[in-house]
């Protein structure tokens, strides 16, 4: 995918942390800043180093589903004690030179995403510097609490930078909520940043000015950090894995088990030829009552879905009481009954992502109490079922029975409105 072919929004955003990632550039190499404590060979071994660590990605947790994994450098922690020796200038380019790093090996991010990240990693330095900076009295001098504080701030603000870019071009590409991008992927990784920054400041402390000491300290440090973070990817990778094969089999055996009770469905409904195609009919009328109403999509799917299926429990029932021509008596009636919950059996086992049971098991529940099968009353009914049983009501209505003709739409609506407040719910039937 090339830069032209993402989202307009995406684009525009790229394009605008670019700018702000050429102004930091800027600001950060010709700007005054307090003293650096680096020698020349000193930047150039950290530089070195930024480079190494660049290249040392760990996966981050991939979703089921998710094509391709986030992954986060260590190099941040480089970046880190870069920040706290050399200041703005030496953040700055130590977080571009990681991230350039990382975007080449093992293997080169088309160029758009490449200048992306480069830039938000030169941007987020650079403002985790300010960040420390201010708050530690402009000055790189370590001062116990202050100091403690401002690499609390920093790490805060570099974290926030970081992961709060990628997620918002992660959402504008996905069609997610950038807060739940960062929530679902980036939260669980804040830990390692303020470890990272507090194994930079405890350099610092302990080994003051001596350079090699404190290379010499972060460098095996952050190595070992990157090798239990790389184990434990690579295990959760692979139990995420494991449960991706587990989900498709369930789904397919879901899938196929739906697809023989709706055959079923059909078949029970194709038998009467006073009741044909009346799953189909409902399944219609209960969804336009939904859309009408505003239904969010997983409650509009499971009136969908339970529209026609509502009937599944008549299985369970004798054939000569479905097909009976004329009125059922009460024991027949009671037969009939049994249904719902036959019906709420059979699909028990299917895991669907709809709430479809509670339509099929309550939708001849009354508003009154009076219904079948638990005798709900009022908004104990779940609104998919009492919306089922309008559309239920209406299609018997305005169908022919063996017992009578069928009914006009005016005559049926009639029915229904006087029902309101004892069999239907009243908002429904305003729908």
């Amino acid at each position: 995918m090339g830069f032209l072919s993402l989202p307009r929004k995406a684009q525009v955003y790229l394009s605008a942390v670019v700018t702000l990632g050429i102004v930091a550039a800027i600001t950060a190499m010709l700007g005054a800043w307090p003293g650096s404590r680096g020698t020349g060979v000193e930047i150039a071994a950290f530089l070195l180093i930024a480079l190494v660590f660049g290249g040392k990605k760990i996966t981050l947790i991939r979703h089921i589903g998710a094509d391709d994994a986030v992954s986060m450098s260590l190099g941040f922690v480089i970046t880190f004690a870069g920040m706290l020796r050399f200041g703005p200038t030496g953040a700055f380019a130590l977080g571009a030179l990681s991230c350039l790093s990382g975007c080449i090996y093992p293997k080169r991010q088309p160029l758009y995403q490449l200048v992306f990240n480069v830039s938000l990693s030169a941007l987020e330095a650079f403002l985790g510097s300010l960040a420390y900076l201010a708050i530690n009295g402009w000055t790189l001098d370590m001062r116990p609490v202050e100091t403690f504080v401002a690499i609390s701030g920093a790490t805060l603000v570099y974290f926030a930078v970081n992961t709060g870019g990628v997620s918002i071009v992660i959402g504008i590409c996905s069609g997610q909520k950038p807060t739940s991008v960062w929530r679902d992927t980036f939260l669980w990784t804040a830990p390692s940043y303020f470890a990272g920054a507090c194994l930079s400041g405890l350099s610092m402390v302990l080994f003051g000015s001596n350079f090699w000491y404190i290379l010499l300290f972060v460098a095996p440090v952050a190595y070992l950090t990157y090798q239990s973070y790389a184990v434990y990817s690579s295990r959760t990778e692979e139990k995420i894995r494991h449960a991706e094969e587990i989900s498709q089999q369930h789904a397919k055996t879901a899938d196929l088990y739906l697809a023989t009770i709706k055959s079923l469905a059909l078949a029970i409904d194709a038998k009467d030829q006073y009741t044909h195609q009346h799953i189909l009919r409902v399944q219609r009328y209960a969804v336009a009552i939904a859309k009408q109403m505003g239904l969010t999509d997983g409650d509009l799917e499971a009136v969908n879905t339970g529209a026609l299926l509502h009937d599944i429990g008549k299985l369970g029932v004798p054939e000569y009481v479905l097909l009976k021509p004329g009125r059922l008596t009460d024991e027949e009636f009671a037969k009939i009954k049994k249904h719902p919950e036959i019906g709420a059996a059979i699909l028990d086992p299917v895991e669907f992502p709809w709430p479809v049971l509670p339509v099929v098991k309550y939708h001849h529940e009354k508003w009154d109490g009076t219904g079948y099968p638990e005798g709900l009353k009022g908004e104990e009914i779940p609104l998919t079922a009492r919306i089922m049983a309008v559309a239920d009501v209406y299609d018997a209505l305005t169908s022919t029975r063996s017992y009578r003709n069928a009914w006009t739409h005016d005559r049926a609506y009639e029915v229904i409105c006087k029902d309101v407040g004892t069999h239907f719910d009243a908002i429904v039937h305003l729908a």
